[in-house]
């Protein structure tokens, strides 16, 4: 284990046990007297503060180590390496690249030009995009993800498999829960500026630049629209909190602009235990923070931090992801959702990421704009196997 991660964990549960030290004297002091100390409920902010920003922290480092080998998974296909080396002349040269091409990286620069300009990715970097985009986000590694080369996927004949026992007919009875989607595919466009003095430098990575820069951009977009897109009539995924059938199956939150322990415990009630037993909390940090505080009617902590690498908190048992692209805690938000994105949600990849090289637009800043385009879209197939919280 990465000995700098071992550490930060540790910092993080020596901070939790000092922030439910802290948070049980304010408990008391409001008990005794009707409202805590300044002094008290600040340390109580400060330490709940310092871990969301430990959490993210961490999360940020674990990302960085799973990010992806860009040197050691590149193509031994001779023609995948002819189009890998002429790409990488095409980001670094732009129109004087096919001047500076061998014969037959010419024929494999040809090869990949997507019609409007720009050119396919090759496979090695758009699946390094993908990768690295997935352990930055934080609903796409809990939900269910497919290739596509569609460019909308209809779902109108999902239904779950209907069961009987013995000699009797098996007959497929209607399920309520269940999404006729259709998920279309739309255009998610990143821009990314690179100085031309990386461009000039034959030891920089132009490619790894591109990767990082658009796989952070992608990741934060694909959050906000998997959680609150608004479909396909503002070109964007379906979001899973303004799912009809998803908002239908809300539970308040039991205290006005607060969330409570009795709120979250329904929450996990109201998903069918199929659901249940692979269900996963989202939230914001912001939210994470607001819940950290619960306790039982015992003084236990709903809320716990991560143990090992790869596991993420918990809260009553059941992992976390934070997803900043989820409402923070206000009256009529669905801050918290609670299910199985696996079964109920679904995204879908188009392949053939492209990128295009804007080598004017940007001349002022002395820098080259490459516009990458991705194909994706997301929506709920199965809104039985979610409940998500209304704050009150």
């Amino acid at each position: 284990m990465n000995v700098e991660l071992k550490e930060l964990r540790g910092d993080i549960h020596t901070a939790f046990e000092q922030f439910k030290t802290a948070n049980e004297k304010h408990d008391e002091e409001v008990r005794k007297t009707g409202e805590a100390t300044a002094e008290t409920s600040a340390k109580v902010d400060t330490i709940n503060n310092d871990i969301s920003a430990m959490q993210k922290r961490l999360e940020q480092m674990e990302a960085r180590d799973q990010r992806p080998d860009l040197e050691g998974g590149k193509s031994s296909d001779p023609e995948m390496q002819l189009r890998n080396a002429a790409f990488e002349k095409h980001l670094r040269y732009g129109a004087d690249a096919m001047a500076r091409c061998t014969p037959d990286e010419k024929r494999a620069l040809s090869s990949i030009a997507a019609g409007d300009g720009g050119f396919l990715i090759p496979e090695d970097m758009e699946s390094d995009i993908i990768m690295a985009a997935s352990n930055l986000a934080g609903f796409r590694p809990v939900a269910q993800v497919r290739k596509t080369g569609r460019d909308a996927v209809r779902l109108a004949g999902l239904t779950k498999p209907a069961v009987t026992w013995g000699k009797g007919a098996i007959t497929q009875s209607p399920v309520t829960g269940l999404n006729q989607a259709n998920i279309a595919i739309e255009d998610l466009k990143v821009l990314v500026l690179v100085h031309n003095n990386i461009l000039e430098d034959a030891e920089a990575d132009v490619g790894d630049e591109i990767t990082q820069a658009a796989s952070r951009a992608i990741a934060e977009a694909e959050d906000v629209g998997f959680c609150s897109g608004l479909g396909a009539v503002s070109e964007q995924p379906s979001g899973l909190i303004l799912d009809a059938g998803v908002v239908a199956r809300a539970v308040l939150s039991g205290a006005v602009g607060g969330i409570t322990m009795d709120a979250i415990i329904d929450m996990m009630a109201s998903v069918n235990t199929s659901y249940r037993r692979n269900g996963t909390f989202m939230m914001s940090s912001l939210t994470e923070a607001a819940v950290r505080k619960l306790k039982t009617t015992t003084g236990e902590y709903l809320w716990e931090p991560s143990s090992q690498a790869g596991v993420p908190a918990t809260l009553l048992g059941r992992p976390v992801a934070i997803d900043e692209g989820m409402p923070a805690i206000a009256t009529g938000a669905e801050a918290l959702v609670f299910g199985d994105f696996i079964a109920g949600y679904r995204i879908y990849d188009r392949t053939g990421v492209t990128i295009k090289r804007l080598d004017e637009r940007y001349a002022e800043l002395d820098s080259t704009g490459f516009i990458v385009k991705k194909r994706v879209g997301g929506g709920v197939v199965l809104s039985e196997a979610f409940t998500p919280m209304t704050i009150g």
